[in-house]
């Protein structure tokens, strides 16, 4: 995008996600873009606050692409899981695909689902992967600290505004 053109694209978020809003579709949204190559930015109210649930599961990717690249995991492997106490699991917004209990799935498959379609089941299924690895390392908690964002042992009703989850 040329530097001259972001004030058009601006223009065109923000009326795809009004009509999306008059739609139903939307309640609330927020938008912060900056060009990685030099700099420009823009925001669409920004400095609105969240509740981080569902923004968790970016950096547990990101954890799970760390430890593949180090070796540590291999994001083929297969893993089983029976939920029977999904508590911790409500959703607010249905995904439209979810990971089945006594099913198998590849580590990466899982995380697929997670980020595709926020389901929550799989997010709770690799949290307790990378716990039952049982090598002393907190991964997650290392992520959270490498990339400066919301703590994922704090309080999740706390609140985080997405210029700040962007940068």
């Amino acid at each position: 995008i040329e530097k001259h053109e972001y004030v058009k694209v601006k223009g065109e978020i923000v009326e795809y996600l009004e009509k999306e809003k008059e739609g139903g579709n939307l309640s609330r949204y927020s938008v912060y873009f900056r060009d990685l190559d030099n700099g420009p930015i823009f925001g669409i109210n920004e400095k609105d606050r969240f509740i981080p649930a569902s923004l968790l599961k970016l950096p547990l990717m990101l954890t799970y692409f760390k430890l593949a690249d180090e070796g540590v995991i291999d994001l083929k492997e297969k893993v089983g899981f029976d939920l029977d106490d999904k508590t911790g699991l409500e959703q607010n917004f249905q995904p439209t695909v979810s990971v089945e209990s006594g099913k198998s799935y590849t580590l990466e498959e899982l995380i697929y689902i997670m980020i595709v379609y926020s389901d929550n089941t799989a997010y709770s299924v690799l949290i307790q992967y990378l716990r039952d690895l049982d090598s002393g390392r907190d991964y997650f908690l290392e992520t959270f600290r490498e990339i400066g964002i919301i703590d994922p042992t704090s309080n999740l009703e706390e609140s985080i505004y997405t210029k700040a989850y962007g940068s």
